[in-house]
């Protein structure tokens, strides 16, 4: 009896072990019942997403073309160095293994995993482009030792003349934060590439195309075993623009380190044949994940070599303006083509004496010879009748003061005064005085030299052209083509052929009657053209010799078109600080005329 009492603790002991087993069983099996019955299907995509992995295929962007079909934009393949963050077990001790590895930054990988860390951890991070077949050796042979990294071939874009189209095609990085929230990129997410500038930007739709898909299986570290389907990309559209390089590079050169832009219009359809903004940049160095350095560089040039001066700048159009005044003197009765007026060198009107550009004067002189001549005492005489109501309107009509309506981004309206805009823009009244600067192109008048060309365009056409534009065609994969309209913005001003037939016969006359312009001459085409010098200081500065510095040069102006029977192109050239524009724009012009119609008469030998 003893020892069966002796038992009955123990027996009490067990029987609690026993309860509390059962209920931990129990606790088990309904965590067994609750994970593999009720939440079965949500664990089974857990584990298939361990296993099979969605990756984007990126398309290759569009093609860029110019009229000729010489590639301006390509693809080409570039092996970049990239991190794996979902086989990251040991981030301190990856880094230390990269910090070892001379031909990486850490820097650029510390700052790159933090700034895409909102990215799924199976996209990668670049963390050098254009690696070199031995820093890509280096990473393949150590695979089992830096299985975080790896080789990614990826194609980058490419300019194979990147100074010369850089105004015109302008460039593509990395989506910026910003763009991210707009509703044009909300396709995008960080480190995809877009157009930043020029027709990259503007016709960032076409040329990026859409992204595929691929399902891959793939092991515990997220290296790929083998693909399961495959969604192909669609490539973006290949682009042909109007634009011919061969002018385009004829332009470059005459130039010669100059700083300014030319433009070069087709008269009869308004493409734009050549576009110079100088100086350019490279645009490959701005092309995919760009150094704050490389940036930097760019940005503390002087010179702004990112500015498009053909549309970006605007500034006072001189004497070139001068036509304008003419054709509103003419459409309004003002004047006739034999008005004259007797130039001594000055003139004084309101109270206030303006001079000549030459200081002895030019005599009794009619329109014809006033343009020839550029004498500014007879549209000192010309803008006083019109007065600056009617000099606005006229500017207006003629291509001044807003866009032309470019294909590209950044353009500027330039300005046309008047007193309208001076009460709202100064809170000042005008002055009788201004309205005689304007009248030669000078005071707060300003143009850019797209609007220049157009103005030119407008003058060669009697007033009926298209809008400017560098689109020619566009098709995709399948080869269909989609032309550019050009009558897509025609326009006709609604002033009288003769009057236009006066203008251009003093134009004629300023390059091929011993005028300003005659250094724009091209033998047996008939070059008709306007110079313009504006003046930078003021002519006190401009008496004192040590006051005269690079700065404080005149800036230089041609427009014009040719030839003179059906015109075919205008162009206009605008040289800052070059000094007269008979003397240095006029020669670039020249150039840009002499290689169209070599260009032209050859093509047209060859197609014969």
């Amino acid at each position: 009896m003893k020892i069966y009492d002796d038992l009955k603790p123990l027996e009490s002991r067990l029987a609690a072990l026993e309860l509390i087993i059962g209920v931990c069983l129990s606790v088990l099996a309904m965590t067994f019942w609750y994970l593999q019955i009720l939440r079965t299907d949500h664990y089974r995509q857990l584990s298939e997403e361990n296993r099979i992995r969605e990756a984007v295929v990126k398309a290759p962007r569009g093609l860029v073309l110019d009229r000729n079909r010489r590639i301006l934009a390509e693809n080409r393949p570039s092996f970049s160095i990239i991190v794996r963050r979902e086989g990251i077990t040991d981030l301190t001790a990856t880094l230390e293994k990269i910090r070892r590895i001379p031909f990486l930054n850490i820097d650029t990988v510390v700052t790159g995993l933090a700034k895409y860390k909102s990215l799924p951890s199976h996209v990668p991070i670049v963390i050098k482009e254009d690696a070199g077949p031995d820093e890509v050796a280096f990473i393949e042979a150590r695979r089992l030792e830096l299985p975080e990294l790896a080789v990614q071939v990826e194609f980058k874009r490419y300019y194979p003349s990147p100074q010369a189209v850089s105004p015109v095609l302008g460039y593509v990085s990395e989506v910026s934060e910003a763009q991210l929230h707009q509703s044009s990129f909300k396709t995008l997410r960080a480190g995809d590439l877009v157009g930043q500038a020029g027709l990259e930007r503007r016709y960032d739709a076409l040329l990026r195309g859409v992204d595929g898909r691929s399902r891959e299986v793939v092991n515990s570290r997220g290296r790929k075993i083998s693909e399961l389907d495959r969604i192909e990309p669609t490539p973006g559209r290949t682009v042909m623009l109007t634009v011919d390089m061969q002018i385009t590079e004829a332009l470059r050169t005459a130039f010669q380190g100059k700083v300014g832009s030319a433009v070069m219009l087709d008269v009869r359809t308004g493409e734009i044949l050549a576009l110079v903004s100088e100086p350019s940049y490279d645009s490959n160095v701005l092309t995919g994940h760009f150094s704050r350095e490389e940036w930097t560089s760019i940005l503390s040039n002087p010179y702004h070599p990112l500015q498009n001066r053909a549309i970006n700048n605007v500034h006072s159009p001189g004497s070139t303006f001068k036509l304008t005044v003419a054709i509103g003197g003419l459409e309004e009765g003002v004047i006739t083509p034999g008005t004259t007026f007797f130039c001594p060198g000055s003139a004084t009107i309101y109270g206030h004496t303006f001079n000549c550009w030459k200081a002895g004067g030019h005599g009794t002189m009619n329109l014809h010879s006033a343009i020839v001549n550029s004498c500014n005492v007879y549209f000192y005489q010309v803008g006083k009748k019109l007065g600056i109501e009617r000099i606005a309107r006229y500017a207006r009509i003629l291509g001044f003061g807003s866009p032309t309506g470019v294909d590209l981004t950044g353009e500027q309206s330039g300005l046309v005064p008047d007193p309208q805009w001076k009460k709202s823009a100064r809170g000042a009244d005008w002055y009788p005085g201004e309205t005689i600067s304007v009248a030669i192109g000078q005071g707060s008048l300003l143009v850019s030299p797209l609007q220049m060309a157009y103005h030119a365009a407008l003058i060669a056409s009697s007033g009926s052209t298209f809008r400017p534009h560098v689109l020619r065609s566009y098709w995709d994969a399948t080869g269909q083509v989609f032309p550019n309209d050009p009558r897509e913005g025609a326009r006709a001003v609604g002033i009288s052929d003769a009057v236009f037939e006066q203008v251009r016969d003093g134009m004629w006359g300023v390059v091929n009657q011993g005028g300003t312009g005659h250094r724009a001459a091209v033998a047996g085409r008939d070059v008709c053209g306007k110079t313009g010098t504006v003046q930078v200081a003021s002519k006190a500065n401009l008496k004192n010799p040590g006051a005269v510095s690079e700065a404080l040069k005149v800036h230089s102006w041609f427009v014009g078109f040719a030839p003179l029977d059906k015109p075919e192109v205008a162009v206009a050239v605008f040289v800052e600080h070059g000094g007269a524009g008979g003397e240095t724009a006029a020669p670039i012009a020249k150039t840009a005329f002499e290689a169209y119609f070599s260009l032209r008469d050859d093509r047209s030998k060859t197609a014969s």
